[in-house]
């Protein structure tokens, strides 16, 4: 996802816009001398903080607006959710917050793990009634394949492997759409158990242990360690994520 325009440097021609808004003498100099505005100074260059912008995938964002977001919004914090699966950059300032299950390694980032991803191979009660049972290279099957920016995920990586006499009848690079599909009857699925709690239709066949758990991590920049908004909404986050890992563990 891209950030929005709005949230790029100030450029050096316009230092009107910089000098009115409350940040320190030193970012007004350190700006009207045309050099770049760094992450931090981006920040304190705005007239308002603005939202605490936090980038997620699509079945994060879900997850975020239903079981997470709450506690932020009752503490007052302004939010914006850059959803997709494609990484985005935040030394460049492309959001202030990230939710990943890929381990950050840039000396840069700051990370702490707030949950566990865990999977599960799931299908609807109408084709579970009709499908076979389920032998070696399951045979007979229909199953719901992860594409494009999915492919190389464990999902899909597990499905290649273990599925490899079934039917593939369809690929999407959107964990919702599969999940979608596999209410409506067309095949197996394996989803992260995160995801399928908002799919009722959904029967967990068996949970699939075969597929090591991912942390799922909360990421910032280290410029932004100072900022107490942001370790504010970090912190009410990472208290959310272990509420509703609990309510996942006794599910």
């Amino acid at each position: 996802a891209q950030a929005p325009q709005a949230n790029s440097a100030a450029p050096s021609s316009t230092p009107a816009s910089v000098a009115t808004c409350s940040s320190s003498s030193t970012v007004r100099g350190y700006a009207a001398a045309g050099a770049p505005l760094t992450t931090p100074a981006r920040r304190a260059a705005r007239p308002h903080p603005g939202p605490v912008r936090i980038a997620v995938t699509e079945n994060g964002a879900r997850l975020l607006c239903v079981h997470v977001l709450d506690p932020l919004v009752r503490a007052g914090i302004e939010i914006e959710l850059i959803g997709g699966n494609a990484m985005v950059d935040l030394s460049k300032g492309d959001a202030d917050l990230a939710i990943r299950v890929v381990r950050p390694e840039a000396e840069d980032l700051i990370r702490r793990r707030i949950g566990t991803l865990r999977y599960g191979l799931f299908a609807a009660r109408g084709y579970l009634k009709r499908a076979p049972t389920l032998e070696a290279g399951w045979p007979g099957q229909g199953v719901l394949l992860p594409s494009g920016e999915l492919a190389g995920g464990p999902e899909a990586t597990f499905l290649r492997h273990s599925a490899s006499r079934a039917r593939i009848v369809m690929h999407a690079n959107s964990h919702v759409a599969l999940a979608c599909a596999a209410e409506a009857g067309l095949g197996l699925v394996v989803l992260p158990t995160n995801l399928a709690i908002f799919h009722t239709a959904l029967e967990r066949v068996r949970a699939l242990t075969e597929i090591p758990e991912r942390p799922i991590w909360l990421v910032m920049h280290r410029s932004y360690r100072a900022d107490v908004r942001l370790r504010k909404a970090a912190t009410i986050l990472s208290k959310a994520f272990a509420t509703l890992e609990s309510k996942l563990a006794n599910a």
